[in-house]
Protein backbone atom coordinates (compact mmCIF):
# COMPACT_ATOMS: atom_id res chain seq x y z
CA UNK A 1 0.00 0.00 0.00
CA UNK A 2 0.98 3.70 -0.68
CA UNK A 3 2.64 4.90 2.02
CA UNK A 4 1.23 9.04 1.92
CA UNK A 5 2.02 11.53 4.34
CA UNK A 6 -1.05 12.00 7.54
CA UNK A 7 -3.46 8.94 5.57
CA UNK A 8 -6.14 6.88 7.10
CA UNK A 9 -6.50 3.96 4.88
CA UNK A 10 -9.00 5.40 2.88
CA UNK A 11 -8.48 8.69 2.35
CA UNK A 12 -5.64 9.72 1.78
CA UNK A 13 -4.51 13.28 3.39
CA UNK A 14 -5.60 16.54 0.93
CA UNK A 15 -7.55 14.26 -1.71
CA UNK A 16 -10.77 14.94 -2.07
CA UNK A 17 -11.61 13.00 -4.81
CA UNK A 18 -10.64 9.65 -3.24
CA UNK A 19 -14.07 10.71 -0.96
CA UNK A 20 -15.98 11.41 -3.99
CA UNK A 21 -15.03 7.87 -5.51
CA UNK A 22 -16.11 6.15 -2.57
CA UNK A 23 -19.39 8.20 -2.10
CA UNK A 24 -19.89 6.98 -5.57
CA UNK A 25 -19.15 3.85 -5.24
CA UNK A 26 -21.54 3.45 -2.22
CA UNK A 27 -24.06 5.15 -4.40
CA UNK A 28 -23.61 2.69 -7.11
CA UNK A 29 -23.57 -0.63 -5.14
CA UNK A 30 -26.80 0.73 -3.13
CA UNK A 31 -28.67 1.19 -6.92
CA UNK A 32 -27.38 -1.80 -8.15
CA UNK A 33 -28.77 -3.94 -5.34
CA UNK A 34 -32.14 -2.38 -5.44
CA UNK A 35 -32.33 -2.78 -9.29
CA UNK A 36 -31.48 -6.30 -8.64
CA UNK A 37 -34.01 -7.13 -6.04
CA UNK A 38 -36.82 -5.19 -7.91
CA UNK A 39 -35.91 -7.14 -11.07
CA UNK A 40 -36.00 -10.35 -8.92
CA UNK A 41 -39.53 -9.29 -8.40
CA UNK A 42 -40.68 -8.63 -11.84
CA UNK A 43 -40.20 -4.72 -11.42
CA UNK A 44 -38.34 -2.13 -13.02
CA UNK A 45 -37.41 0.93 -11.05
CA UNK A 46 -35.58 2.54 -14.03
CA UNK A 47 -32.67 3.02 -12.35
CA UNK A 48 -30.18 1.72 -14.76
CA UNK A 49 -29.31 5.30 -16.68
CA UNK A 50 -28.43 6.08 -13.31
CA UNK A 51 -26.16 3.49 -12.57
CA UNK A 52 -24.84 3.60 -16.48
CA UNK A 53 -24.08 7.50 -15.40
CA UNK A 54 -22.81 6.68 -12.14
CA UNK A 55 -20.14 4.45 -13.76
CA UNK A 56 -19.08 6.61 -16.37
CA UNK A 57 -18.11 8.96 -13.73
CA UNK A 58 -15.76 6.83 -11.78
CA UNK A 59 -13.06 6.55 -14.38
CA UNK A 60 -13.63 10.83 -14.65
CA UNK A 61 -12.87 10.98 -10.73
CA UNK A 62 -10.24 8.79 -11.05
CA UNK A 63 -8.64 11.12 -14.37
CA UNK A 64 -9.10 14.26 -11.81
CA UNK A 65 -6.71 12.55 -9.38
CA UNK A 66 -4.41 11.84 -11.69
CA UNK A 67 -4.43 15.25 -12.44
CA UNK A 68 -4.21 16.44 -9.25
CA UNK A 69 -1.64 14.31 -8.41
CA UNK A 70 0.72 15.29 -11.53
CA UNK A 71 0.12 18.73 -10.48
CA UNK A 72 1.69 18.15 -7.28
CA UNK A 73 4.24 15.88 -8.35
CA UNK A 74 5.73 18.32 -11.46
CA UNK A 75 4.58 21.10 -8.55
CA UNK A 76 7.20 19.04 -6.18
CA UNK A 77 10.06 19.20 -8.88
CA UNK A 78 9.41 22.48 -9.75
CA UNK A 79 10.19 23.67 -5.82
CA UNK A 80 13.44 21.76 -5.95
CA UNK A 81 11.95 18.65 -3.62
CA UNK A 82 13.45 15.23 -3.68
CA UNK A 83 11.86 12.00 -5.40
CA UNK A 84 10.52 11.02 -2.61
CA UNK A 85 8.18 14.27 -3.35
CA UNK A 86 7.74 13.17 -6.80
CA UNK A 87 6.94 9.77 -6.07
CA UNK A 88 4.10 10.78 -3.29
CA UNK A 89 2.19 12.78 -6.27
CA UNK A 90 2.69 10.10 -8.98
CA UNK A 91 1.59 7.07 -6.35
CA UNK A 92 -1.39 9.37 -5.59
CA UNK A 93 -2.27 9.75 -9.29
CA UNK A 94 -1.73 5.86 -10.08
CA UNK A 95 -4.59 5.22 -7.27
CA UNK A 96 -7.14 7.23 -8.22
CA UNK A 97 -6.70 5.68 -11.35
CA UNK A 98 -7.09 2.45 -10.30
CA UNK A 99 -9.51 3.24 -7.61
CA UNK A 100 -11.91 5.13 -10.84
CA UNK A 101 -11.50 1.84 -13.01
CA UNK A 102 -12.27 -0.45 -9.98
CA UNK A 103 -15.58 1.31 -9.45
CA UNK A 104 -16.30 1.53 -13.64
CA UNK A 105 -15.38 -1.80 -14.59
CA UNK A 106 -17.53 -3.84 -12.02
CA UNK A 107 -20.21 -1.60 -11.70
CA UNK A 108 -20.50 -1.67 -15.98
CA UNK A 109 -20.42 -5.47 -15.77
CA UNK A 110 -23.19 -5.27 -13.06
CA UNK A 111 -25.35 -3.10 -14.64
CA UNK A 112 -25.64 -5.27 -17.99
CA UNK A 113 -26.72 -8.63 -16.10
CA UNK A 114 -29.26 -7.30 -14.32
CA UNK A 115 -30.35 -5.75 -17.67
CA UNK A 116 -30.11 -9.51 -19.57
CA UNK A 117 -31.12 -11.20 -16.12
CA UNK A 118 -34.30 -8.99 -16.56
CA UNK A 119 -34.78 -9.86 -20.49
CA UNK A 120 -33.65 -6.09 -21.53
CA UNK A 121 -30.68 -6.97 -23.18
CA UNK A 122 -28.81 -4.31 -21.91
CA UNK A 123 -30.00 -2.08 -24.46
CA UNK A 124 -29.99 1.10 -22.52
CA UNK A 125 -25.93 1.40 -22.45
Amino acid sequence: MMDFPNHRWWLPAGEPVFLLLALLAAALVGILVYQFQARRRGLNPGLTPIALALVACAPLLGLLGTVSGLIESLGSLAHGHDAAGVGSGIGRALVTTQVGLLIAVPGLIAVHLINRQSGDGGDEA
